[in-house]
């Protein structure tokens, strides 16, 4: 009997993370099951074959039009590579214009292709749902509210929980880390988290060491700033980049490496990209304000496109209209903006705080205790890979 394949497909730092948890579970449970990817570091350090890695992917704003060469010469590169293999099944996470495009292409191909984590259409291009409808076998979407729009276009659909529940580290060891990174454990401590593609750092890094600034000039207290370094980034690089700013408003920042989950659980505050790490940072309770800022162009294309009057991951599962994180976009993403949204969130005992609070435990309620990537796995190894 040959062994079953299954090719996963991922573009950026989160997919890659889920897809490496979805991965080693699997592996752990058959040993026979042949896997190879698209993927990032997490992926690689599972030691499946990678047929090309994330260095030009994980783009936004502008840089989709100049890495558009790059995205179609690798669409080729795995169709001719899986007309070849012929998984039993692909697998695409996240990312989705470029794998909507992909999906096109397999699916003239004779493959099976389902979707884990799907694109966003509840907040943007519904008309998307289409070409779901036309190229993808299966969908399995992370949110409870997603399943009834698919249903309702007749597309199989599968609500499996989010891959963060069950897969999310315990809260960290704030000691251990001040030990470890020369911190002082007794500071007030700010996490800086501007992303992971270097247009959100460029746009963001400043405005928030300038935030750390601020804080520990109106509290009149010191503040240590712990940055998540990107798996993207050099730490060199980092700190050569931030150097004139931790300089100019005379702030301490440690960049730290692969202990993001870490940070968001210990520190007091954290200033957050939109992203994942949003949500993250709401499953650990810890206060947060969010922050985003894309080039103009980037920003107006998505103002005509989102349906929704917010964008973090807590206020649209928890409520839209009164959210719960504050967001400071474009051109409110700046130190003064920032650091008014962030003082109340210090006080445990405000009313922001509270209100922020509440949602927290209401989006820990809505997500429940599905743990995504368990079943994810058991609906693989029964149903696509049996």
């Amino acid at each position: 009997m040959s062994k079953k394949r299954l090719f996963i497909s991922t573009g950026d730092v989160s997919a890659d993370q889920h897809a490496a948890n979805l991965v080693r579970r699997l592996q752990a449970e058959n040993t026979e099951l042949e896997i190879q990817a698209i993927g990032g570091v997490a992926l690689k350090q599972t030691n499946i074959p990678l047929l090309a890695t994330h260095e030009r992917m994980g783009v936004v704003g502008m840089g989709l039009f100049t890495a558009a060469p790059y995205h179609w010469w690798l669409g080729q590169k795995i169709r001719a590579h899986l007309r070849e293999w012929k998984p039993d099944v692909v697998m695409l996470v996240d990312y989705g214009e470029f794998h909507l495009w992909l999906a096109g292409l397999l699916k003239e191909d004779g493959h099976k292709v389902i979707y884990f984590i799907p694109p966003q259409i509840w907040a943007s291009r519904k008309n998307r749902i289409h070409k779901i409808k036309a190229n993808i076998d299966h969908v399995f979407c992370i949110f409870p509210f997603e399943k009834a729009l698919y249903d309702a276009e007749g597309i199989p659909v599968t609500y499996v929980g989010h891959p963060l529940v069950g897969t999310l580290p315990p809260v960290g060891d704030r000691q251990a880390l001040a030990e470890a990174h020369g911190i002082n454990s007794d500071f007030l401590w700010v996490g800086l988290l501007p992303g992971s593609r270097r247009m959100e750092v460029q746009h963001l890094l400043k405005p928030m060491i300038g935030t750390l600034g601020k804080l520990q000039q109106q509290l009149q207290k010191p503040i240590e700033g712990l940055l998540a370094l990107a798996p993207s980034f050099s730490k060199e690089k980092m700190e050569e980049m931030m150097a004139p700013w931790v300089l100019e408003y005379e702030v301490s920042v440690h960049v730290i490496r692969q202990k993001t989950h870490q940070i968001e659980s210990t520190v007091d505050l954290a200033l957050v990209a939109s992203g994942t790490a949003t949500l993250e940072t709401a499953l650990y309770g810890t206060p947060q304000v969010l922050a985003y800022k894309a080039p103009w162009f980037t920003a107006e294309v998505a103002r005509r496109v989102c349906y929704l009057p917010c964008l973090g991951l807590p206020n649209i599962l928890c409520d839209v209209h009164n959210p719960i994180v504050p967001e400071c976009l474009q051109e409110s993403a700046n130190a003064d903006v920032m650091t008014q949204a962030a003082l109340p969130l210090l006080d445990p005992n405000s009313p922001e705080t509270r209100h922020q609070q509440w949602g927290y435990q209401k989006i820990q309620q809505e997500l429940g205790h599905l743990a995504a990537i368990e079943e994810m796995a058991r609906i693989l190894k029964t149903q696509w890979l049996s």
